[in-house]
């Protein structure tokens, strides 16, 4: 909206530089002229955009997600007999539907009697009396165009009974399926995360074994030359302490030693 804000100023701006004149002349009759369509368009068509957003879209996205819910809570992909207990709750839902909602030109289920109750009936038409009273206060409104507003929303029981039906046998499991599939696809990103991050500590591990190992023998062959050469040095003192005494124990005035 912003932008759009924005690249409507800008081009205004291209017509009329002067930014005083450009809001009196331009933005000033655009923007009353948008929001006078909007005011009305919304009027005439919010509630029906509001039914189909709750029918169609708010409804069986909760559904959707209690079921997948319910699914991740009892951990039906993993048990034993998972297509047994998945085909019961699909006709266990589906017995719910008929149970709620009935079948259109047959019976009426006991959500759709409740909407055919007077109760419902009362509230309904209250609602829409106060949306059409908050969108006409302005101004003194003919009865004519008050009982046209109201027609629009007239209904049949049965054609609302087959747009619950449409919702709650195709849109739910639809969404249901769409949600699981996302939810699996997300979980198996997890595991090979998880997977690479075990990978990556294995090998750390073992880099750091390796350098371990590799650091102890090096400290060995060090500690082995450290002992040879102390052995070497223990040798060679012996030789010239036997080389010494050997000296010693000749007589100076042999003629050999001379």
């Amino acid at each position: 909206m912003g932008n759009f804000i924005k690249n409507v100023d800008e081009f205004f701006s291209s017509l009329i530089p002067d930014e005083v004149g450009r809001f009196f002349c331009l933005h000033l009759p655009f923007w009353g002229l948008v929001i006078y369509i909007s005011w009305h368009v919304t009027e005439y068509v919010g509630l029906f955009l509001l039914w189909g957003g709750l029918v169609f879209w708010l409804t069986p996205y909760l559904i959707a997600r209690l079921g997948l819910g319910i699914l991740a809570e009892t951990n039906l992909s993993y048990h034993e007999n998972k297509w047994t207990l998945f085909k019961v709750s699909v006709g266990v839902y589906f017995i719910s539907i008929l149970v709620l909602i009935g079948i259109p030109g047959g019976y009426s289920g006991y959500f759709v009697q409740w909407i055919e109750s007077p109760a419902f009936t009362e509230a309904y038409w209250g609602v829409i009396v106060i949306w059409w009273k908050c969108f006409n206060f302005y101004r003194n409104y003919k009865l004519r165009e008050f009982k046209e507003f109201l027609q629009m929303f007239g209904f049949r029981y049965e054609s609302w009974q087959i747009a619950f039906l449409v919702s709650s046998s195709g849109i739910v499991p639809t969404l249901f399926y769409w949600m699981y599939a996302r939810a699996k696809e997300h979980a198996q990103f997890e595991e090979l995360e998880q997977s690479r991050h075990e990978d990556e500590l294995r090998l750390k591990r073992k880099q750091e074994e390796a350098r371990a190992k590799e650091s102890a023998e090096r400290l060995r062959l060090n500690e082995k030359r450290a002992l040879q050469q102390q052995q070497d040095e223990r040798e060679k003192q012996k030789k010239i302490q036997a080389k010494i005494n050997e000296i010693k124990g000749k007589d100076p005035w042999d003629s050999g030693f001379l």
